[in-house]
């Protein structure tokens, strides 16, 4: 009889083991029309939209945040043109606010894995404007990529050190094509963001 008790306990603990490992499947990432999106690609750029998974802040708290991510990114299927790639991260509430928690250069070289693979020749963090900062880089392959650049971009302040959402990514020019400062500004600031 004991045995019995000791099996159905331990089946009961598996049981509630897997469904709060069930967000473990919701972590994937869902293409959605770009209309319903919450982040554009800058104007003339090819792109596909994807909605991602939400995450809570302040879990213990009275009230707890959601938050909300959304990329866009080069579609698979346009021959050859140089990736790019940028995920907003925001909550719906406007009394919750985010910060990026790592230093600049490493959200930057870390952005996504053709960054962490690809990227050589890292330039040091530069302030693009008082809440952009950007990296740029080589790409290895010199046959798609040329020169990148990657970022990190803080919304406007929601209280006193909180913002209303976060931007990070990273565009690439063609080989030979130049890429400086002003051009990876206007970029960023090309990405249209809807609340």
């Amino acid at each position: 009889m004991r045995l019995r008790v000791t099996a159905l306990y331990v089946a009961v603990l598996l049981g509630a083991l897997a469904l709060s490992m069930g967000p473990a499947r919701a972590q994937a990432w869902t293409k959605i029309d770009c209309g319903g999106g919450h982040v554009l690609a800058p104007p003339g750029l090819p792109a596909e939209c994807y909605n991602g998974p939400e995450d809570t802040g302040g879990a213990g708290t009275a009230q707890p945040c959601r938050y909300f991510k959304y990329s866009v990114t080069l579609p698979a299927n346009t021959g050859g043109k140089p990736r790019y790639w940028v995920q907003l991260r925001q909550s719906s509430s406007a009394r919750c606010g985010l910060v990026i928690s790592a230093a600049p250069a490493t959200t930057i070289q870390h952005v996504a894995k053709f960054v962490e693979d690809e990227g050589t020749n890292w330039s040091a963090v530069q302030a693009l404007d008082t809440n952009t900062n950007a990296m740029f880089f080589d790409a290895k392959n010199q046959k798609r990529e040329g020169r990148c650049f990657g970022f990190t971009r803080l919304g406007p302040l929601v209280n006193a050190t909180a913002h209303a959402y976060t931007l990070i990514g990273f565009f690439c020019n063609a080989p030979g094509q130049a890429l400086d400062a002003s051009a990876a500004l206007a970029l960023v600031n090309a990405v249209g963001i809807k609340s």
